[in-house]
């Protein structure tokens, strides 16, 4: 996308995704089709560049960088960071006005209700955005802070149970594996109820204490397919 015709009904950086449902109905998209995205879609956990931009991070995180989770870690869920000079409003509304604000309401919550969930900093961010996510971090150190190479393919095999993004890639990824994730802005996986998604700060945060308990559609892979 180089270019995108701005209007009053969608003001936003990327296309509008709101009408996805309504195109893959119009072209009549089948089961055939379907196992072709998955297939695809698949690839990427084997460290595949299947989007053309993640080459552009130089780390992947579905590559395997040799970085383990330390033995005396444990934890159902994990909290995946932006970098904090990201676009944050992409596709629509937001709950928080930035990164830095939604990061510490997510780690408030965390640390309060002693949460077993661990931190994983984005693997690829500008040195401004490492900077503040080290001072971040060195006032929530008593949390768990995984390293920012650690693959996300060995976070799913080991177990986790959920993960918690504003809007990010790992919502369709987790989805994959059958893990829920909970997001808390409007995002490409919204019209396909991929993820949990929160439409205010107190639903989010209900969300999150009540993590374990949420339930993904069985349907989910079908669902995944069809958007990819």
């Amino acid at each position: 996308q180089m270019f995108k015709l701005i209007s009053d009904k969608h003001f936003y950086m990327m296309e509008n995704f709101h009408d996805y449902t309504k195109i893959a109905n119009s072209i009549a998209l089948g089961k055939n089709e379907i196992e072709q995205g998955l297939k695809k879609f698949e690839k990427r956990f084997e460290g595949e560049d299947d989007t053309g931009y993640i080459f552009q991070m130089n780390v992947n995180p579905y590559k395997e960088y040799n970085k383990l989770v330390k033995k005396n870690h444990h934890f159902d869920g994990v909290l995946f960071l932006h970098d904090f000079y990201d676009a944050h409003k992409l596709y629509g509304d937001v709950l928080f006005n930035d990164f830095y604000e939604w990061t510490l309401f997510t780690l408030n919550l965390i640390r309060d209700n002693n949460l077993k969930i661990a931190i994983k900093p984005h693997p690829y961010q500008i040195p401004e955005s490492q900077k503040i996510q080290k001072k971040i971090q060195s006032s929530y150190n008593e949390l768990i802070w995984l390293d920012p190479l650690i693959s996300n393919k060995r976070l799913i095999d080991g177990g986790i149970k959920y993960g918690i993004t504003q809007h990010g890639t790992i919502i369709s990824e987790l989805a994959y594996f059958k893990i829920n994730c909970i997001y808390c802005a409007e995002n490409p996986v919204s019209p396909y109820n991929i993820g949990s998604f929160a439409n205010s700060k107190e639903h989010y945060k209900n969300l999150i204490l009540n993590a374990n308990n949420l339930v993904v559609d069985p349907k989910i892979k079908e669902k995944i397919g069809e958007y990819y």
